[in-house]
């Protein structure tokens, strides 16, 4: 199981992996990547390589620029199968039908479900998805990254199992965890 926490920016705002490093530096974080060339920064695909109080670390995410084609998450929309025998307590499984597909999902109405109604993102701007597994460096780490982006470049940070969502206390909060040890031992 994961927990996933995600930070839009808009097109304009979004940084080089070199100055989301600067930024990451300015504020004494614990947590540096692995590369930040001059380019616009990118995540290889499912993976995101930092280095946490100089240990390495390895981050489950993904970069997505929104696009009439590109949505930051998908989701297969139908009601569970009515005729699935699933015991007490146990994840209901089903089997895909031929005539299903993904269904991107809209950022906006999903913001709007969870009460953030006065940021919108569009064609061009970007989303940080990020993928916890309940490790505590790798949840930390990630936790500073997604504080830097907000903080610098403008973001909005969300997630929705709480749910919540912002921009500066939102980060402060984000920071306020990573950098509480009594939390993570």
């Amino acid at each position: 199981m994961s927990v996933d926490y995600y930070v839009a920016v808009h097109q304009a705002n979004w940084p080089t992996a070199a100055a989301l490093q600067a930024c990451l530096a300015e504020r004494n974080y614990p947590v540096a990547l692995e590369q930040a060339p001059p380019s616009p920064w990118t995540v290889a695909i499912g993976s995101l390589q930092v280095r946490f109080h100089r240990q390495p670390v390895e981050i489950e995410a993904s970069v997505v620029r929104l696009s009439p084609t590109q949505s930051y998450g998908y989701w297969f929309a139908r009601p569970p199968d009515a005729n699935a025998q699933t015991p007490r307590g146990a994840a209901q499984a089903f089997e895909l039908r031929k005539d299903e597909i993904l269904e991107g999902r809209d950022i906006n109405a999903d913001l709007a479900d969870i009460g953030a109604m006065s940021v919108r993102f569009g064609n061009g701007d970007y989303v940080l998805s990020l993928s916890f597994h309940g490790v505590s460096d790798e949840v930390r780490a990630g936790f500073y990254v997604m504080a830097a982006m907000i903080q610098c470049f403008g973001g909005y940070g969300f997630e929705f199992q709480g749910p919540s969502h912002g921009t500066r206390s939102y980060a402060e909060g984000l920071v306020s965890d990573a950098a509480d040890d009594r939390q993570w031992k």
